[in-house]
C-alpha cells in the first residue's frame, strides 16, 4: 500500500506507528488495512481513530478491517463486511472477481467494469445513508462504499490492495486505492 502510494502523483504517504491523536494529526488520509494482530485496535484506540475521523479525517479500510472476522465493526453506521466472495475454501472463480463501479472515480468512469487481483474479497452490509461506489458485477453486492461520520468520511474497501510482494501501480486495485484517497 504505502509502495503504490508512494508512486501516486499528489499524494505523500508517511508511515503511522501508532493510532494516537498526536500521531493522526498530520495526516489527512488513513489506510487501515486487515491486521494481523489486533492488540492495536483497543476501545482507546478505536475511540481516538473515530475522533479522528469526525473531526474531518478520511479512513480507508480494506478487507478485513471493514469489520470482517475477527476485526471490530469499528463504524457500524456506515456498514460493516458480511462474507468473503467466494467463501473461504471455494477458490477464486473466473467471475468472482469482476466488480463494477457506481459512481465516477479517479480514473474510473461511471459504469466501469474490471476484474481485482486477489484470489477474494469482502462483501459489505451497508447503513442506508452510505453511498455504494463498487459492486460485485456478478451479484450486484456491494464491495466499496463511503458514508461521512462527523466532517470526515470513512469508506470501506473489501478488496485487499498491495497484497503482492511487488508494488504495481498499473493494477486496478492500486488504481482503485490511490482513487479512494482521492475521493472526497
Amino acid at each position: 500500500i504505502f509502495e503504490t502510494l508512494s508512486q501516486a502523483k499528489g499524494v505523500a504517504p508517511l508511515w503511522v506507528y501508532h493510532l494516537e491523536a498526536s500521531h493522526l494529526a498530520s495526516i489527512k488520509v488513513l489506510v487501515l488495512p486487515q491486521l494481523f494482530d489486533l492488540s492495536a485496535l483497543t476501545p482507546t484506540t478505536i475511540k481516538t481513530v473515530r475522533q479522528w475521523v469526525e473531526s474531518g479525517g478520511r479512513l480507508i479500510l480494506t478487507h478485513d478491517a471493514v469489520g470482517l472476522r475477527w476485526h471490530p465493526r469499528m463504524f457500524p453506521e456506515v456498514g460493516q463486511g458480511s462474507k468473503l466472495f467466494p467463501e473461504v475454501g471455494q477458490g477464486s472463480k473466473p467471475d468472482s472477481r469482476g466488480v463494477q463501479t457506481q459512481v465516477a472515480l479517479s480514473g474510473f468512469a461511471k459504469g466501469a467494469k474490471f476484474d481485482h487481483e486477489y484470489r477474494d474479497h469482502a462483501q459489505l452490509t451497508l447503513a442506508s445513508s452510505s453511498k455504494v461506489l463498487l459492486t460485485e458485477q456478478k451479484t450486484g453486492k456491494p464491495v466499496v462504499a463511503a458514508s461521512r461520520v462527523g466532517k470526515g468520511l470513512v469508506i470501506l474497501n473489501g478488496l485487499i490492495p498491495g497484497y503482492d510482494e511487488e508494488s504495481n501501480p498499473e493494477t486496478n486495485s492500486a488504481k482503485l486505492l490511490v482513487a479512494l484517497v482521492n475521493y472526497r
